[in-house]
């Protein structure tokens, strides 16, 4: 808009992909720009939609080498009509249309764990009657979430993350026997015993960009 300051994005993704040398940099824009027209980010929320989160896990997968499902396998179902998400409870427009919850439902059987208790499901379904229903998604953020699957896979998937992982990880459970997911703005463990206990195969940065430049909490990677 007229008066906006300029968000120099081309800039930024230049700047992280030259420093970051030795890693595969995976830059979604290119298929983000290519589905524009379709429902990939919520009208009302930051966060992209269930369709948009399918976007990172495809291009991970290509990264990885790993052959992903498509999207109609996943069995993604409306879970909510009526959220209004952080962009429109900055702005509090009437006219604004309510988003769409969409969640994938043909998951294999999981254990997760977060917050010192136990869940059958990566879903807290009561979070669909609270105010953010983006919570769906594992209730919500916490330092460290650690997910069994009954895959036949071997491997160990650690996500260094923010919330726009928690929509995308979902796709990812038949790939790996175990994920474990770090926040780093609430978790006080030790990272590098962490990947040691749990023999960590694939090491996964999933951020917004902006979030991941203004990340403060990054020091407690030094360990890599």
């Amino acid at each position: 808009p007229k008066g906006a300051e300029l968000y120099n994005s081309t800039g930024m993704y230049a700047q992280a992909e030259s420093m970051l040398k030795g890693t595969s940099f995976i830059d979604l824009r290119p298929q983000l720009q290519e589905a524009a027209r379709d429902y990939i980010y919520y009208r009302t929320d930051h966060h992209w939609t269930a369709r948009g989160a399918y976007i990172g896990y495809r291009q991970y997968c290509q990264a990885k080498g790993i052959t992903p499902k498509s999207y109609d396998e996943f069995g993604v179902v409306c879970a909510s009509k009526d959220f209004y998400g952080t962009l429109y409870s900055k702005a509090l427009d009437p006219a604004a249309v309510p988003d769409e919850v969409d969640i994938p439902e043909s998951l294999p059987k999981v254990t997760v764990e977060y917050d010192g208790t136990k869940h059958d499901s990566v879903y807290d379904e009561s979070k669909l009657q609270t105010k953010d229903k983006y919570t769906v998604f594992f209730g919500g953020n916490y330092g460290e979430v650690v997910i069994n699957t009954d895959s036949d896979s071997k491997k160990t998937l650690l996500v260094i993350k923010d919330s726009f992982a928690n929509s995308m990880v979902p796709y990812l459970l038949d790939d790996y026997s175990r994920i474990i997911m770090v926040d780093l703005r609430y978790y006080r463990g030790n990272l590098q015993q962490e990947v040691e206990d749990n023999s960590v195969t694939d090491l996964f940065f999933l951020y917004e960009m902006s979030n991941f430049a203004q990340d403060n909490n990054l020091y407690k990677l030094n360990i890599f």
